[in-house]
């Protein structure tokens, strides 16, 4: 890359310093001067309607840019639908217990005469428990992490599908953590477990008035959060906030019943009864700390084209910064100062999906919304533990 140098010499009146530009922009602002308006009416009227520039070039205001981010998040939800998360993950399932009934089968084949009568009251138990199984994703997954394979292939392939959704649901929650917190490998659960029992005690204190401990929290457990670790305990919250967000407004837009599969899915994925409680807990502490009603939004979907469970998540991810670029700008149309990073985002809505912090206007950046006892529920639990909709609960 060439260097660009730049050349500084002292003011004598002649350079313009906003440019040419700048007169266009003055004439349209005196227009609405002139016509009896102040000089506030004026600018919000330039910046809601936009203009032109001499070379033609159509500066867009916060109105049309508003319209192109609704007709962007129409043109997802006119696209798409939710109907059939499950279908590739189902696929596999039936293909891992094809292969397990034809290894059951060759088992008893190649049995010795002697063995025969033994393996075959051993293989009517194993092909009656493979009938019994659920229809659903979900309840087919939990049965199958107590069944004992008899083929080894088979066996083979549920391990595998088994880790692929615990990176997809942990790559989820822990998108910018390193990799042993996306593996969540069993030798590294019991530390991944106690960074999140630490992680929820802070959040506790911030929600009760104590002052989170969040600079020994990071000398202790800092190594979880990459080479980019949060600086700040706000921007913490706003980056865990953000991720858990994609999965509770996928639980939110899905119909009740394959929320229901989705809940059991997680269940037998996170197969870890404290670390379920502990991600569930700070699910609901997030929500209390997020200056919106929820972590989540829900979207209507009625387009013919049918995302996997990987490709929805990602789709949630996209809607999100819309919706965050929405929420900027109008605070941005309402009076509120941008911030830098608002500032940038704004400038490019609905290009390429970048996130918006999520800063209420009612509220300063970091300040919870006031508690109330209905709300400190968990947003997900595993199924056994619940007494109603969990984290994808409909509002």
């Amino acid at each position: 890359m060439i260097a660009r140098s730049n050349r500084y010499e002292r003011w004598d009146g002649s350079q313009e310093p906003f440019g040419r530009d700048a007169e266009d922009l003055f004439d349209r602002l005196a227009e609405d001067l002139f016509q009896g308006g102040d000089f506030d009416y004026a600018l919000h009227r330039l910046m809601s309607r936009g203009w032109r520039d001499r070379q033609g070039r159509r500066l867009p205001g916060f109105e049309e840019m508003l319209e192109r981010l609704r007709q962007k998040r129409l043109q997802q939800l006119k696209r798409y639908n939710l109907n059939d998360v499950f279908s590739n993950i189902r696929e596999r399932l039936n293909d891992i217990l094809r292969r397990e009934r034809q290894g059951i089968n060759e088992r008893l084949d190649q049995a010795p005469e002697s063995a025969r009568r033994v393996l075959q009251r051993i293989v009517k138990k194993k092909l009656e428990e493979l009938d019994r199984l659920p229809d659903d994703v979900g309840g087919t997954i939990r049965q199958l992490n107590d069944y004992e394979f008899m083929d080894e292939g088979a066996a083979q392939a549920f391990q595998q599908l088994m880790e692929e959704l615990k990176q997809q649901v942990s790559q989820t929650y822990f998108k910018n953590m390193t990799r042993t917190m996306q593996q969540l490998q069993p030798e590294h659960l019991g530390e991944i477990k106690e960074m999140l029992r630490a992680l929820n005690q802070m959040l506790r204190d911030r929600l009760e008035g104590r002052a989170p401990q969040f600079e020994q929290f990071m000398q202790r457990f800092g190594h979880f959060f990459g080479p980019n670790p949060p600086k700040t305990l706000d921007e913490l919250v706003q980056q865990l906030e953000r991720q858990m967000a994609q999965m509770e407004s996928l639980m939110q837009s899905l119909s009740p019943e394959m929320r229901q599969q989705m809940q059991d899915l997680l269940a037998s994925t996170l197969n870890d009864p404290e670390l379920q409680e502990q991600m569930a807990e700070l699910a609901a502490q997030l929500e209390l700390l997020s200056p919106r009603s929820g972590l989540g939004s829900r979207y209507a979907f009625y387009g013919a084209e049918s995302l996997p469970l990987q490709e929805a998540l990602g789709l949630m991810e996209r809607l999100q910064g819309i919706e965050d670029l929405e929420a900027a700008l109008r605070e941005g149309y309402q009076g509120r100062q941008l911030t830098g990073k608002e500032g940038l985002r704004a400038a490019r809505p609905a290009r390429d999906g970048t996130h918006a912090p999520r800063n209420a206007p009612d509220r300063p950046e970091g300040t919870p919304r006031p508690l109330h006892p209905t709300e400190t529920r968990p947003l997900w639990r595993p199924p056994d533990k619940r007494s109603g909709p969990g984290l994808g609960a409909v509002r």
